[in-house]
């Protein structure tokens, strides 16, 4: 009994050391955690100052004071009594005199050696020295109790530790166990009690890590009771010394668990069972997997073992080419001196090499008894697999779209009875739901996950049966009684017990409860009530906001306590993308282009974690991923070998569709994949052309698996699929004012009707265009459609084609300019004046050529009026254009009629020429310009001038600005004629 409050007894503590005392010998070997010796502490200051000296007082205290020199390890007199003294809350020699005829006195009743030196007796010598020889026989005890427990749990489990079993120790191993025999009865209980601790820890997973020892004693002590604490055990009571023990206790490793140690170890050497000793990162690359055996790493031994409930001892002792039953017939064992294959369902396994303690190498395999499905062993069909198998329990439902309720779901149904063939099946229900098929020929049939037979509750306020029938028998059987309450992640759907582990990721949950008084829950968890009810149950929704916080939910007698927030999320890649392909993240086109990464907030290489793979047939592969999965340098992340996708590639040859892969532990489901295999496809296409921008083009894609073909509109193994060129902008550092264009990928939907999938076909064909600039102030760009034969000299060509292809401009026949495209493609002509000489129309079509692709683009040449003047009386014209264009001027009054008209022809070149200006009338009058084009279209020009003869009225400026459009002031002058 433990105490740890300073409200326990003086005399209850006494008892307590005494009783420690009788198991292990010595007072000074009894030794205590913190706790108690925070409560030591207490009770050895009220002895001092209150003056005790009692039999009891003695004991306790000198039980406190060895306590005190095991934690501070003090070895000389003169740095005893200061620490002491301070630690006991007194002044330096307060009642020093007293506490040395305490220590003494306890000393002679104790037995213990007294040491007396020139002055007299040495009370702390002799207390150190005590506590020292002690120590030290007890550290040599328990550095010898670990190899003793190894042999006890492998040879003698359960048995009672006497001498004569002592005595078999010492004959078997060379080495003598330094206990007295009055310790004995207390070493077999705690032989027994760790034991048990092992074998549970085993059979549920439970792996020590040297930080968690805390976790390892909480889980263990909830499962097994306060009395199989690791910690409380006699002889192993320092925390450091029960961890190397445990973890000495835990060296049954399977192959894969094996190899992670391993890669934390590479530096080490390891010599394996047939004598070969390697560098560990050589003995990774060519032992793995690795065989059955006693591997030594480091002076360390560990024992490579097919399950880590199975010891070597018991494997050797197993006949050959026998079929072992152990764990009371759940699983199946077999060895045979020559290898052999087991075929289970459609699975077919390798027996893996066992090397004997003798150095000779045999062949095993061990797996659970796969009830339902056809067991054949070394070419022997097994009958130990007839029968009916299933998994089903109540699942979370939700009922028209968003209500909660709850099914009954029948997950997996594995049938096997090769003497039954063509029989029957019906699943059925009290409910009236009934599900009607047949066993095959060889007598199987087997329902899975990813097509589960869903049983719905409209409520659940009565009992409901759910049963299996095979002919006229009914092989599986189960009744679903209505219980208070129920409590359902919303991410598995499946119901989650009061234990500590809760499921993957789950931070939703959703309440079914008949209590009348609502749900009380902990900090960091919410509680909602929903409107609806579902038969007889309140539902409420239930949020772990805060998963820093435990998980605590309350609601009548039930409760619902996790510690810990479990997360677990298998992540998808692949490891050969296609050029040529857009496939969604769950298609691929074989496994071996799979790669999966695992997140998980527990240890899946400690946690036994199986992988199942179903096709549409059923359950096809299962593999136990504790030989696949190794620790990423990212916490929480595992890699899964490649290894598995090899094996289940050899499975799953030329067979495209869909593949489930359940992720399950304990048979609980920790997470689902769902994958598509879909066929590879070759695509026919010049990779090399040049494509011209938004012009469409056609590839053949052939495929071994018929696609949709949009032409025919029919499934075949040759498609023709339309693309589009298709380019993007990106910044040109050499042109900060310009976008460089690129060419974009371009997809078009390639679809597998029978599959129900459909893939992206993406090329990325070179493209071919030109784009024109106009350039402003600066560095700023304006995009325009065409050039103008005016600005010429600021207008920029952007030609993107192939890199490094020669490109020419011509207009008609004449060759107006060549040059090539650089290393990227691109081609850029700043200053276009070098065209005007081409020019002889008002539009003029240029094209350009590269890699036998042309595009064209326009310059327009407008007739333009430069400049219109006055000077005295005389009209000057200077003004450009092509040949069959011209200028109209005409002379108007303030009416805006006309009084005299100017035509004049463009020659292609500037003009200037200077006109009288005809007499005109009193008052305002001016002259306005307009353009004729060839084809007899005019047009406004917009420079005009004003006239003002005489004493005419000033014009003013107001007025002008209204619509008169005058070009300068200084331009009304003149006089009447």
């Amino acid at each position: 009994m433990a105490f740890k409050s300073v409200d326990v007894g003086l005399e209850a503590i006494y008892a307590e050391i005494r009783r420690r005392q009788a198991e292990i010998g010595r007072l000074s070997l009894v030794e205590f955690d913190d706790a108690e010796y925070a409560t030591l502490l207490s009770w050895t200051r009220r002895i001092v100052q209150w003056g005790r000296t009692d039999r009891y007082a003695r004991t306790v205290f000198l039980a406190f004071a060895c306590e005190f020199v095991r934690r501070t390890k003090y070895i000389a007199d003169n740095v005893f009594w200061p620490e002491f003294e301070e630690t006991l809350g007194l002044w330096v020699m307060e009642k020093r005199f007293l506490m040395m005829d305490i220590l003494w006195t306890a000393y002679q009743e104790e037995g213990i050696k007294l040491a007396y030196d020139g002055r007299g007796r040495r009370v702390v010598g002799t207390l150190i020295e005590e506590v020292r020889q002690a120590h030290a026989w007890l550290y040599q005890a328990r550095s010898q109790f670990v190899e003793f427990f190894q042999w006890y749990y492998c040879y003698s489990p359960d048995e009672e530790i006497t001498p004569e079993l002592l005595a078999a120790y010492r004959e078997q191993t060379g080495t003598r166990l330094l206990v007295l025999d009055k310790v004995l009865p207390a070493l077999t209980r705690d032989c027994r009690a760790l034991a048990r601790v092992i074998d549970y820890a085993i059979e549920n997973r439970l792996y020590l890590q040297a930080s968690r020892l805390d976790d390892y004693r909480r889980q263990v002590i909830a499962a097994l009771g306060p009395e199989y604490d690791p910690s409380h055990l006699r002889l192993v009571r320092d925390e450091r010394t029960l961890i190397r023990l445990i973890l000495k206790l835990q060296n049954h490793y399977t192959p894969a668990q094996f190899s992670h140690l391993l890669q934390q170890r590479r530096g080490g050497s390891i010599t394996a069972p047939w004598g070969e000793s390697l560098n560990v990162r050589v003995a990774l690359e060519r032992w793995m997997p690795f065989p059955y055996g006693i591997y030594r790493l480091e002076g360390q031994e560990y024992r490579v073992v097919p399950n880590p409930r199975l010891r070597l001892e018991m494997l050797e002792k197993w006949p050959y080419e026998y079929v072992v039953p152990w764990q009371n017939g759940r699983f199946l064992g077999y060895k045979k001196p020559s290898p052999f294959q087991v075929i289970i369902g459609r699975r077919t396994v390798e027996a893996a090499p066992y090397w004997l303690s003798q150095g000779e190498r045999v062949y095993v395999w061990v797996g659970p008894v796969p009830t339902g499905e056809k067991l054949v062993i070394d070419d022997r069909l097994q009958l130990e697999a007839v029968g009916a198998d299933w998994h089903v329990g109540l699942k979370l439902r939700y009922h028209l779209g968003d209500q909660p309720a709850m099914c009954i779901a029948i997950d997996r149904l594995m049938l096997y009875y090769p003497e039954r063939a063509y029989q029957p099946v019906r699943v059925w229900s009290s409910t009236g739901y009934t599900y009607a098929d047949s066993l095959r020929e060889d007598g199987v049939r087997r329902f899975h996950c990813h097509g589960a037979l869903i049983i719905p509750l409209e409520t659940f306020d009565t009992s409901v049966e759910v049963g299996v029938d095979v002919g006229d028998e009914t092989v599986l059987g189960q009744t679903f009684k209505p219980e208070l309450h129920y409590l359902f992640s919303t991410v598995s759907r499946e119901r989650v017990q009061g234990r500590d582990l809760t499921g993957m990721g789950d931070r939703e949950y959703v309440l079914f409860s008949r209590a009348t008084s609502p749900p009380q829950a902990g900090p960091g968890v919410s509680v909602r009530r929903l409107q609806e009810p579902y038969g007889a149950y309140t539902i409420y929704q239930v949020t772990w906001e805060d998963p820093s916080q435990p998980f605590d939910l309350h609601v009548g007698t039930e409760h619902w306590a996790f510690q810990h927030h479990r997360e677990f999320m298998p992540l998808l890649g692949s490891t050969s993308p296609s050029p040529y392909l857009r496939l969604k993240p769950h298609q691929f086109h074989s496994f071996a282009d799979v790669s999966l990464r695992l997140y998980s907030t527990s240890d899946l290489i400690a946690s036994s974690l199986t992988l199942e793979v179903w096709d549409d047939e059923g359950l096809l592969a299962q593999f136990n991923l504790g030989n696949y999965v190794q620790l990423t340098n990212t916490p929480n992340f595992y890699d899964v070998s490649e290894d598995i996708w090899r094996e289940i590639g050899r499975l799953t040859t030329g067979r495209w569709g869909r593949y489930a892969f359940l992720f399950l532990q304990d048979e609980v489901t920790l997470g689902e994949l769902r994958l598509d295999l879909v066929p590879p496809v070759h695509l026919e296409w010049d990779t090399e052309a040049v494509y011209p921008e938004k012009e469409p083009f056609l590839i053949t894609v052939t495929t071994p698996h018929p696609a949709w073909n949009p032409t025919t509109q029919r499934a075949e193994t040759r498609v023709q699929l339309t693309m589009r060129p298709r380019t993007r902008a990106e910044p040109w550092p050499e042109h900060p004012g310009l976008r460089r264009v690129a060419s974009e990928p371009v997809s078009a939907p390639l679809l597998f009707p029978d599959l129900s999938e459909s893939v992206e076909v993406v090329v990325q064909p070179w493209v071919f265009g030109l784009h024109l600039y106009l350039k402003r102030y600066k560095q700023a760009y304006q995009p325009v459609e065409q050039g103008d034969y005016y600005h010429l000299d600021q207008t920029v060509l952007y030609v993107f084609a192939a890199p490094e292809e020669s490109v020419e401009i011509s207009c008609g026949g004449h060759l107006a300019w060549t040059g090539r495209t650089d290393t990227n493609g691109d081609l850029l002509i700043a200053d276009l004046s070098f065209l005007r000489g081409a020019c002889l129309d008002e539009r003029t079509e240029f094209v350009v050529c590269s890699g036998g692709l042309k595009a064209s683009f326009i310059v327009q040449w407008a007739p333009l009026l430069y400049d219109m003047r006055v000077e005295e009386e005389t009209l000057l014209v200077h003004f450009h254009g092509p040949e069959n264009t011209g200028l109209h001027l005409y002379l108007r009054d303030n009416q805006g009629s006309v009084r005299y008209t100017w035509e004049f022809a463009c020659q292609g070149r500037e003009v200037t020429v200077a006109l009288p200006i005809p007499a005109h009338g009193p008052g305002l009058t001016y002259i306005t310009a307009e353009y004729v084009l060839s084809d007899g279209q005019v047009r406004p020009a917009a420079k005009q001038i004003l006239l003002q003869v005489g004493e005419a009225k000033r014009l003013f400026l107001s007025w002008l600005k209204g619509g008169i459009g005058v070009e300068r002031l200084e331009h009304l002058s003149g006089t009447w004629p």
